[in-house]
């Protein structure tokens, strides 16, 4: 197996990955250095490589190193928890990587890597469960370490690791992949810039980087959900009567902080949704109670400082719903 857990029930199918059969970043070379002579866009495509490959080691020290040593002192949930769906991950940017290798062996000047990305954009989604799962990691990282001494032992000799880089912990590691997307957003607009428009790369760049545009649209949007959904869990516990108006499908928070109505001169807890506003006051001991819900059509804020340079408040008006 891949690695062993305390259970064989994972949520993310860690187990039945297939990696790349016999590929590592080992089998890549370093770089290519003739394409750093031939012109501006060549030298972008030498960095792009260079990235993947950089990247793809990083994914292979997480495995190697950290996965393979404390998923044994993990149950399989756990193992989740903080790995998520990297395997797949890692399995997919060593199959690009290797792609991107072949491509740059055999390398011209018309050749073109737009249709590596654009091939695989619907691939990239599986980078939404991961950067959903992040936060949770972190969190579960701290926990596990502050409470089970043997899984801190083995982490810290992970760190100690010759794989590892000096001072890269493992949060630091798991943080790569979510940065990775805009990363890729960055590399593509720079070669596409660097593309004539009569390159036959030019078009699938093109879309490539409109469709790498919309992907981190995506998980954007999807992190913002997930964000929402676990404070809402949170606040649900802890404001009487706001389950109810938070489970209308496509109805999402938005922020939520305190507010003081200043014609009764009283402070709320103010939860404001893409569609509706909670006003709950503070009830018996820490719980609050929803005492107006106002359905919306706009809301918009003015700067009180203009009558008070002193103060940084701000007004807030609601036009609501007929």
């Amino acid at each position: 197996p891949l690695f062993r857990s305390k259970s064989n029930n994972s949520s993310f199918d860690q187990l039945p990955v297939a990696l790349s059969p016999g590929f590592s970043s080992e089998s890549c070379p370093p770089s290519f250095p003739n394409l750093l002579l031939v012109d501006a866009r060549s030298r972008v495509i030498h960095e792009i490589y260079t990235s993947e490959l950089s990247y793809v080691r990083g994914l292979e020290t997480i495995f190697e190193v950290f996965m393979q040593s404390l998923s044994s002192l993990l149950e399989s949930t756990e193992v989740d928890g903080i790995f998520a769906n990297l395997t797949s991950i890692l399995s997919f940017n060593q199959e690009l990587l290797h792609s991107l290798y072949i491509r740059l062996a055999t390398w011209s000047e018309r050749s073109c890597i737009g249709d590596l990305f654009l091939n695989r954009i619907t691939r990239f989604r599986i980078y939404t469960v991961y950067c959903n799962n992040y936060d949770n990691a972190e969190a579960l990282i701290a926990q596990k370490t502050k409470k089970k001494k043997d899984f801190e032992s083995a982490l810290n000799s992970c760190h100690a690791d010759p794989r590892c880089h000096v001072g890269l912990t493992l949060s630091s590691y798991l943080l790569t992949p979510v940065q990775r997307i805009p990363r890729y957003l960055l590399l593509l607009k720079e070669l596409a810039e660097k593309t004539p428009s009569r390159h036959l790369d030019h078009g699938p760049l093109r879309e490539a980087l409109e469709k790498m545009n919309e992907l981190a649209d995506y998980v954007n949007s999807q992190i913002r959900e997930e964000q929402s959904r676990k404070a809402l869990g949170q606040l649900g516990s802890k404001v009487a009567g706001l389950k109810s108006l938070s489970e209308k499908k496509g109805r999402t928070l938005v922020k939520e902080g305190q507010v003081f109505f200043m014609s009764i001169k009283k402070l709320y807890q103010c939860i404001l949704f893409n569609d509706l506003i909670v006003f709950a006051v503070k009830g018996d001991g820490k719980h609050s109670e929803v005492e107006l819900a106002l359905e919306l059509n706009s809301l918009w804020f003015e700067d009180l400082s203009d009558l008070d340079p002193a103060t940084s408040n701000l007004k807030m008006n609601i036009l609501g719903k007929a």
